[in-house]
């Protein structure tokens, strides 16, 4: 997980390697504010943005 004191404006390509977790949210990213997304992200599940982090969801089905 990657903190940011302050705030995180998010930009490019986003990659996670190694195995994918379990079933679940995971956060990525905390920051104060968080603003923009990544431009593609490469790994399990989906992400999905706040306006205070980023998590991965992962679910059994692949619903989000």
């Amino acid at each position: 997980m990657l903190t940011v004191t302050g705030s995180a404006s998010l930009g490019g390509d986003l990659t996670l390697l190694g195995t994918a977790p379990g079933q679940g949210k995971y956060t990525v990213l905390t920051g104060a504010p968080v603003t923009g997304t990544y431009s593609s992200y490469t790994g399990a599940g989906v992400l999905r943005y706040s306006p205070t982090g980023v998590q991965i969801w992962i679910m059994p089905d692949g619903t989000v």
